[in-house]
């Protein structure tokens, strides 16, 4: 049996997860012309602003769990936990700051489904830039490209990636104009394009910012923990002024309790 066959299988074996789903019960509303209203009787319960505020709320209660994988060529998995994606995504966002993209210059992806794939748009989505995933066949089946040229002269795109720049070659020169920025992952064709490793090469640097801010902040809790200790010894002396301010009675003819006195004077105050 290949490979992919007994993936296949382990596939179909494995146990399904239940999914939550809303009601689905609708109120039905008819008009005079035949139009027919659906509508939910149930009240829409709160929900996030943004997609990626639920990807920040999971790094944080669940930072190590798997949130993306994706099987690699070798059979081995590639695997994101929500801590690491929302670092790569905040990297990979920076990264499109810098690059002035806007609704008039957005974001195209030729290819299909993948990690890379999946960081450009949550990123896209976390500074606010469109994103259109354009069907792989439109790229990869098509032998005028006319369904693709339509759709880059309507989007007027700032930046188009794709995962293998030789295999979207054809495409890419056909459709994509000159001047517009190519992002690939691997295999970069003719055409000058940038690697999406040089994008994410920020997260390397965010990751030793957080490093640096991690250890500074740990040096800044180990000063405050020292401050207080030497808070709480000063306030420990204070409970005994009235003792260290008293001049110590002489030893020889002292009575008992001013020899004790005078000692503790003198270990709190040597």
């Amino acid at each position: 049996m290949s490979a992919e066959a007994m993936r296949d299988v382990k596939a179909s074996s494995a146990p399904l997860r239940p999914v939550k789903l809303g009601p689905a019960d609708v109120l039905l509303e008819r008009k005079a012309d035949g139009t027919l209203y659906l509508r939910s009787p149930h009240r829409l319960d709160s929900y996030p602003d943004k997609l990626t505020q639920r990807l920040e709320h999971w790094a944080e209660v669940a930072p190590d769990r798997v949130f993306l994988a994706q099987r690699a060529t070798d059979g081995s998995w590639r695997k994101l936990t929500y801590a690491q994606a929302l670092m790569r995504v905040r990297a990979v966002a920076q990264a499109l700051l810098g690059r002035k993209l806007a609704p008039e210059r957005p974001i195209v992806i030729l290819s299909g489904n993948d990690l890379e794939h999946a960081m450009l748009g949550l990123a896209a989505m976390m500074i606010g830039v469109p994103y259109a995933p354009i069907s792989v066949p439109y790229s990869l089946m098509s032998v005028d490209f006319g369904k693709l040229k339509s759709i880059m002269e309507t989007l007027t795109p700032g930046l188009v990636f794709a995962a293998s720049g030789k295999a979207f070659s054809r495409a890419i020169e056909a459709a994509v104009p000159q001047g517009v920025e190519l992002v690939v992952t691997a295999d970069p064709g003719e055409r000058p394009a940038t690697l999406f490793a040089e994008i994410q090469r920020l997260v390397n640097l965010s990751a030793e910012l957080r490093e640096r801010s991690r250890a500074a902040r740990e040096r800044m809790h180990g000063q405050i923990a020292r401050s207080e200790t030497l808070l709480d010894r000063s306030r420990t002396r204070r409970r005994f002024d009235g003792f260290i301010i008293d001049a110590p009675p002489e030893h020889a003819g002292a009575p008992r309790r001013a020899r004790l006195r005078c000692a503790c004077a003198r270990a709190i105050d040597p």
